[in-house]
């Protein structure tokens, strides 16, 4: 992830909730019936950028604008946050903005309603074209893809995803990885976990070599101290 960042400017780490205790880094066994996921997901948020940062955890603030939209005051690191059952999803950036979103493959969806409420037309149209299952996947695909672009522009569910595609047929790419171009923008879906969809899209503003800002005082990068903090 370090040299993701380095080179690309973006980077997406996925874990579980259980193994993080309140307040610190991952501990050993991990137990069912975890919650407050929320809190934990912060505290996930709060360690990655400490490890770029080179910051202890506990003085990473974390604010969140008007539509709820995460930021780090007084750094340049773009940050996306998401969380679904046990698993948490940080999205980070120093070439623009960044959102992530994750939903499970296994979700009880009423395929007909999250269509209506998710998809434009020729959306509609290009979905009905595949089997039950493969349509059901490629809905979450396309849901988790337009909520990540809307929280990396801090709408959140307050966009009309009818409104707007991802080009034609638009309805994403391919089931496990593949990034594609939309104006500005990457956005890409990956299969993790065997049966998590995860979608990112990242504003593909130009980057400064490095970690820019405060992250440039970070002697090791993501990799290595999230690998540390997973040993402990």
């Amino acid at each position: 992830m370090r040299a993701a960042l380095e080179t690309g400017g973006r980077a997406v780490l996925h874990t579980l909730g259980a193994d993080w205790p309140a307040g610190g880094p991952p501990r050993g066994p991990r137990h069912a019936g975890h919650a407050g996921h929320h809190p934990t997901a912060q505290q996930v948020l709060r360690h990655a950028a400490a490890a770029v940062l080179g910051l202890d955890p506990r003085g990473v603030e974390l604010g969140h604008r008007i539509g709820g939209r995460p930021f780090l005051p007084g750094t340049d690191l773009e940050v996306s946050l998401s969380h679904t059952a046990d698993v948490i999803v940080v999205g980070l950036s120093t070439g623009g903005r960044v959102g992530v979103d994750l939903e499970p493959l296994d979700r009880r969806t009423d395929v007909g309603l999250l269509s209506a409420q998710a998809c434009t037309p020729g959306e509609l149209r290009a979905l009905a074209q595949l089997p039950p299952r493969p349509r059901k996947d490629a809905l979450l695909r396309l849901w988790t893809l337009k909520e990540a672009y809307s929280k990396a522009l801090g709408q959140g569910l307050r966009l009309d995803f009818t409104t707007f595609g991802f080009g034609d047929p638009g309805v994403g790419p391919p089931a496990d990885g593949g990034a594609f171009r939309h104006g500005d923008w990457v956005l890409a879906t990956h299969t993790v976990l065997d049966g998590y969809v995860l979608s990112a899209a990242y504003q593909d503003a130009p980057h400064a070599p490095g970690l820019r800002g405060a992250a440039r005082a970070a002697g090791r990068g993501l990799t290595a101290a999230m690998e540390e903090l997973l040993r402990r």
